[in-house]
């Protein structure tokens, strides 16, 4: 394992290497002092047709599939500013409507941390399955994400 600046940190990433955690949540995402940063609840506001029109979801929802009402707004939240190339399988039917990279002010964060979120919102434009995906290699400064951690993804089928 690489070396990582900040006793904290080396902690961390080690017990969560040694765990063999598949999950992303937690792991190479520190919080400040050290803790893992908190994770996004899964939230729906449901619609008359019974699929969501709103869908809020996080690491929780790993390789999940998850259902929304056409014209419907997800928006998913990775902690961590490590990931990136987030992308859908079927823009046709699922539209990315951007992605946001929302960095902490937690005492305690230090750059090169990954200490923050990226945010990512679609819509659903039309019936069909589509899926979302984002990808990160590192969990941490100079820390290699284990492979089970480098990606993010979940099946949306909108109704």
């Amino acid at each position: 394992m690489p070396a990582v600046a900040g006793r904290g940190r080396t902690l961390l990433a080690s017990a969560c290497l040694a765990a063999g955690l598949a999950s992303t949540a937690g792991c190479g995402t520190p919080g400040p002092g050290g803790r893992p940063a908190s994770t996004p609840s899964r939230t729906a506001t449901p619609s008359t047709s019974g699929s969501p029109t709103r869908l809020d979801i996080g690491p929780s929802s790993q390789g999940s599939t998850v259902h929304l009402g056409l014209g419907g707004r997800l928006r998913i939240t990775l902690p961590s500013t490590y990931w990136g190339h987030v992308a859908t399988s079927a823009p046709a039917v699922l539209g990315l409507t951007g992605t946001r990279t929302r960095p902490s002010r937690a005492p305690g964060c230090v750059p090169g941390q990954g200490c923050g979120a990226v945010v990512a919102s679609f819509v659903a434009l039309r019936p069909g399955t589509a899926e979302v995906s984002a990808r990160r290699r590192l969990c941490g400064e100079d820390v290699l994400c284990p492979p089970a951690e480098r990606r993010f993804w979940v099946r949306v089928v909108v109704r």
